[in-house]
């Protein structure tokens, strides 16, 4: 992307640029979900974007870390209009919803979004985002709102949350 806005390549190298990692990628998931094993604990995680996001490379990065993570995943691909994704989020019974937003989306429209989301998912519902837009100028987020930029902070927010739910779940296991 950043290459194509330079001028140094068209927009039909930039696509099968994308095309060509989305198809590694893919192949990548699909490979991790034949391999045997499971991790007891995993959140469900549903990705997807905002509406009018366009680009999904960063969304299918991101299943790639949760993918490793041996997480579950519920992918909704691209242009997720909010009231879809609160739906989904009840019906698919997410523990996360991780959203992927491109560095071109516009601020004022992202953080609206974010707030409403953040105020009309259930609580016990995180709400992480990563993408170019959390890194420009370290944007203020909405309180709820976790910043995920990388497989390592990946791995220690799911540590974290395995350990708050591996707790709340012994508690509901004691006897009373």
């Amino acid at each position: 992307g950043a290459a194509w806005m330079a001028g140094e390549l068209t927009i039909h190298h930039e696509h099968q640029f994308s095309e060509a990692v989305q198809a590694v990628l893919r192949e990548s998931i699909a490979a991790l979900e034949s391999a045997p094993g499971h991790v007891a604990g995993a959140p469900r995680v549903m990705l997807t974007t905002l509406a009018q996001e366009q680009h999904q490379l960063g969304l299918l990065m991101a299943e790639c870390f949760f993918a490793l993570e041996r997480c579950e995943r519920i992918a909704l691909g691209i242009n997720m209009p909010l009231a879809e994704i609160l739906a989904s989020a009840s019906h698919y019974r997410a523990d996360i919803v991780a959203l992927s937003i491109s560095p071109y989306a516009a601020a004022r429209e992202v953080s609206e979004q974010l707030d409403r989301l953040r105020d009309q998912l259930p609580a016990e519902v995180e709400l992480w985002i990563g993408g170019g837009w959390t890194q420009a100028a370290r944007r203020r987020l909405p309180a709820g709102v976790q910043r995920v930029l990388s497989a390592a902070q990946v791995s220690a927010e799911l540590a974290r949350w395995r350990t708050l739910h591996s707790s709340d779940s012994n508690t509901q296991q004691t006897p009373s």
